[in-house]
């Protein structure tokens, strides 16, 4: 299931309340049209992996402390978090094919862990 965080107090819960689970954080907003390209990829991803991963929407205008938090410089980013720590991010997007097939790779590797 995909969460839309609504507040920072949601955020901490997820992030902080779920160690040893790959979080995925897909940093967008609703005037960056190559975020409305990328959010297929990233519900195709949370449904593919819905046992294994938790993925948090987060709105960029909406929580600016994040985005300085986490050095988001270009909209979509998709961070992979494993165990509270950050694993990869990946920014801007070329095609959802291949935005799909580098997220799977990489939370691939770390259901295997």
């Amino acid at each position: 299931m995909v969460i839309d965080i609504q507040n920072e107090k949601d955020f901490d819960f997820f992030l902080t309340g779920n160690d040893n689970k790959t979080i995925l954080m897909d940093f967008w907003s609703n005037r960056c049209e190559y975020c409305r390209i990328a959010a297929p990829a990233v519900s195709f991803i949370d449904s593919e992996f819905e046992q294994t991963i938790i993925t948090l929407k987060i709105e960029a205008e909406r929580f600016p402390y994040l985005v300085s938090k986490y050095n988001i410089t270009e909209l979509p980013t998709q961070i992979i978090f494993y165990d509270n720590n950050i694993h990869c991010r990946f920014r801007g997007i070329g095609s959802v094919e291949n935005r799909i097939n580098d997220i799977k790779k990489e939370i691939e590797i770390l259901v295997d862990i």
